[in-house]
């Protein structure tokens, strides 16, 4: 009986080491898996916090290179990485190679971009129409206003505009004025040329703007969550980026207008008689919403005006106008001569390249990835 007594806890006893071992090498293993999981994930991490630390550098100047491998710690761990010009597909390109170590894992990341900062542009939310008010607006004289889409030369894209004029108040049409513009019908456009009346179905009167009308320039371009916070454009006219510039007296600025021009008036300020030959985002704007540019009498600019307040354009306008304020003054008599607005989505789209290039945050790189590969 003390013999089997003795068997039976010999036997026990056994069977537990056997359970044990097996159970503490489950633990051992998944603890193993744990941290090779986190290492890697950490040298993943590291090889595109690097990645982004080269966009930044190119962005800042993109003929920067690393020829030779460099190490640079990061996150507990480091990467290896350089920066040179190569060539894929038949394309000169730079090359970004990263290695990110961690404990014993590595990820590599080979990137790909182009040589330069040019990004493609885009339509701006706040752009409803050639011209798109938040105030009555009044057209006279011989001023045509044209929502039909042309080139930057002028040239008729048919079939592809959009509106004349978008308002939140009313429109008033006096003198010779004619309006033209684009509108659809189950997806297909329809163009109107420029004419004095019957043009009802091209002019969008007492409009609705979705989360209130914009009242600063960046919030034409879609604000904040579009990575426009207020005074960006202004950072941007500061910084001489592509020609642009920053003025507070307009009689400093340099001709043709170039990328951003950011003319900031006093309150009640007036620019006149205005120059305006020239392209990109020509803005005149002040914090009371009542700068003014009024005889717009010289020059032909491409691109997009936003104005607080914008009077008389006896000028060629090829792209889009944009005003700002709910008072204009003199009634808002947009054109009272022989001045035109085009618009043409080409030379929009041209103008934001200089706002989404030195764009730096959300998500908006400064740089064009063409091939990504892990």
């Amino acid at each position: 009986m003390s013999r089997m007594i003795l068997i039976l806890i010999v036997g026990t006893i056994i069977s537990y080491g056997i359970l044990n071992t097996a159970s503490n090498d489950n633990v051992v293993n998944a603890t193993g898996n744990a941290v090779d999981n986190f290492s890697l994930t950490q040298a993943r991490n590291i090889a595109n916090s690097t990645a982004e630390i080269i966009f930044s550098n190119l962005g800042d100047d993109i003929n920067w290179r690393v020829n030779l491998p460099e190490t640079k710690k990061a996150m507990g761990g480091e990467a290896i990485y350089s920066v040179e010009d190569a060539f894929l597909n038949g394309d000169s390109l730079i090359k970004i190679s990263i290695m990110g170590m961690y404990n014993t894992r590595i990820k590599s990341v080979t990137i790909f971009t182009a040589k330069n900062l040019t990004s493609p542009g885009f339509m701006p939310p706040g752009v409803k129409a050639a011209i798109t008010t938040h105030n009555n607006v009044e057209a006279n004289g011989n001023l045509t206003v044209d929502g039909r889409n042309h080139t930057m030369s002028g040239s008729l894209i048919s079939q592809k505009g959009t509106l004349g004029i978008w308002t939140t108040n009313s429109f008033n049409q006096e003198g010779n004025t004619k309006i033209g513009g684009t509108y659809y019908s189950e997806g297909v456009g329809y163009d109107i040329e420029p004419i004095k009346t019957g043009y009802g179905q091209i002019v969008y009167e007492t409009q609705t703007y979705p989360d209130g009308f914009p009242d600063t320039p960046e919030k034409v371009l879609g604000g904040s969550i579009s990575g426009y916070p207020v005074d960006k454009l202004k950072e941007i006219a500061k910084s001489g980026f592509s020609g642009s510039q920053y003025v507070t007296n307009p009689v400093f600025l340099k001709y043709p207008l170039k990328g951003i021009t950011y003319v900031e008036l006093p309150a009640g300020g007036v620019w006149q008689p205005t120059s305006i030959n020239g392209s990109g985002i020509l803005i005149v704007h002040n914090k009371t919403l009542d700068a003014v540019i009024k005889n717009l009498n010289v020059g032909v600019f491409r691109g997009l005006i936003i104005a607080d307040d914008i009077i008389h354009i006896h000028a060629d306008i090829i792209g889009a106008v944009v005003s700002l304020t709910t008072n204009p003054s003199a009634g808002n008599v947009i054109g009272n001569g022989n001045g035109t607005v085009k618009f043409s989505s080409e030379a929009i789209m041209k103008s934001t390249e200089f706002a989404t290039t030195h764009n730096y945050g959300f998500g908006a790189k400064r740089i064009n990835v063409r091939y990504w590969f892990e």
